[in-house]
C-alpha cells in the first residue's frame, strides 16, 4: 500500500521539488595506487557544499523518522511526524513519500487518517545485518588460525553489486602489509573473492554488471578488462570450486579464494593473499587445502549442510 500512496503523492509536488532530486553532485577523482582505489575529493563549490549540507540533513531526518516509527508500533500520522521532527509538513511529506516508494515505510488508512509504520525493507535490512554479524563473528577465529598456520593475509568479503565489501581481515605474519581494510570496497572482477562471488551469479547477471569493457577499468597490467574473458574465467572458477587471481588487483600479489555458504546461499568468499615470490605450485596446493578446509568449517557454522565441490550459478546472495 505504501507504493500506491506514494505515487500520486509525489506527482502532486511542485516542479521545484521534483527538479531538486536531479541536482549535480560533488565530483570525486578516482585514482589507483598499487592496485587499490582511492576517492579523492576535488574542489567543491559553494553551491555543491550547500547541496551536501542538505543531503546530510535529509539523511539525519530519515534516521529520526525510522527511530520514531520503531518506538510507535501503532504508527504515526504525517502531522505527528512533522511535529516530532519540528519541520514543515511539506518537508515531512516529501521524505515520507520517498521512504514509502522504497518500501522502508508503509501507509495505511485508519480513523486517524494515513498512518505510517516501518515497512518490510527494514526487516530485510535487519536480517542482512544479522547474517553479516554472524558471518563476521564466526569467521574471526578461523581466519586467525589460518594466518597463524599459513602466515599469509586473509580476507572475508561479500558482494554488493559489482563490488566486494571486505567484512573481515587478518594481516599475515610476514613483513608484507596490504592496503585493504574492513569496510573497503573493491571491483569484484579484479579480485579472487570477487571472482568466487561472481561465479555464483548467472551469466546474465554478470553481463548486467559488466556489459562492456568500460565497466572494467584496469587495476594493473594483468587485470581482465573484457567481459567475454571474465565469463570464461568464471566458468572455470565454477568448475573447480575456487578462484585463483594473479596480479590482477595488485602487482606482485596472488590470491586464492573459496566460497562460504549458509543454509541456503553462497554468502561470502574467503581468500588468502600471497606475494608471487612465495607462491610456487607446491605451496599453492598446500595453502589451497588449508583455505578450503577453513571455508568449509565456516560454512558449517553458518548452517550449510554440505560443502559443494563446484560453484553453481544463481547461488550468490548479495548484501
Amino acid at each position: 500500500m505504501g507504493q500506491d500512496w506514494a505515487t500520486p503523492f509525489c506527482s502532486s509536488l511542485p516542479r521545484s521539488c521534483q527538479r531538486s532530486t536531479q541536482r549535480r553532485r560533488p565530483s570525486l577523482d578516482v585514482t589507483s595506487r598499487r592496485g587499490a582505489l582511492f576517492l579523492n575529493p576535488v574542489h567543491i563549490s559553494e553551491q555543491e557544499s550547500t547541496y551536501m549540507d542538505r543531503d546530510v540533513k535529509s539523511a539525519s531526518r530519515t534516521i529520526e523518522v525510522l527511530d520514531l516509527l520503531a518506538s510507535h508500533a501503532d504508527g504515526l500520522t504525517l502531522l505527528e511526524i512533522a511535529a516530532a521532527l519540528d519541520c514543515p509538513k511539506s518537508s515531512a511529506h516529501v521524505l515520507l513519500a520517498t521512504l514509502a516508494r522504497k518500501h522502508v515505510i508503509t501507509a495505511s488508512s485508519t480513523a486517524r487518517g494515513s498512518v505510517f509504520k516501518l515497512g518490510h525493507r527494514i526487516f530485510e535490512i535487519g536480517q542482512a545485518y544479522a547474517r553479516n554479524a554472524d558471518l563476521i563473528r564466526d569467521s574471526r577465529d578461523i581466519v586467525r588460525r589460518l594466518v597463524d598456520t599459513c602466515l599469509e593475509t586473509m580476507h572475508v568479503a561479500a558482494l554488493d553489486g559489482g563490488q566486494v565489501v571486505y567484512l573481515a581481515k587478518e594481516e599475515g605474519r610476514q613483513s608484507m602489509r596490504m592496503v585493504s581494510a574492513v569496510g573497503q570496497r573493491f571491483p569484484a572482477y579484479g579480485t579472487g573473492v570477487g571472482k568466487v562471488l561472481l561465479a555464483g551469479l548467472d551469466d546474465s547477471a554478470v553481463r548486467e554488471l559488466y556489459p562492456t569493457a568500460e565497466q572494467m577499468p584496469s587495476l594493473t597490467p594483468n587485470t581482465i578488462e573484457d567481459p567475454a574473458r571474465l565469463l570464461a574465467g568464471l566458468a572455470e572458477t565454477r568448475r573447480r570450486g575456487y578462484a585463483v587471481e594473479t596480479e590482477e588487483s595488485s602487482v606482485g600479489l596472488a590470491c586464492i579464494a573459496a566460497p562460504v555458504y549458509d543454509s541456503s546461499a553462497l554468502v561470502a568468499a574467503m581468500s588468502m593473499s600471497v606475494p608471487t615470490a612465495r607462491f610456487p605450485d607446491e605451496r599453492r596446493n598446500e595453502l589451497l587445502h588449508q583455505l578450503l578446509a577453513g571455508a568449509r568449517e565456516l560454512s558449517m557454522r553458518l548452517g550449510a549442510s554440505s560443502y559443494p565441490s563446484q560453484i553453481s550459478p544463481g547461488t550468490t546472495r548479495c548484501l
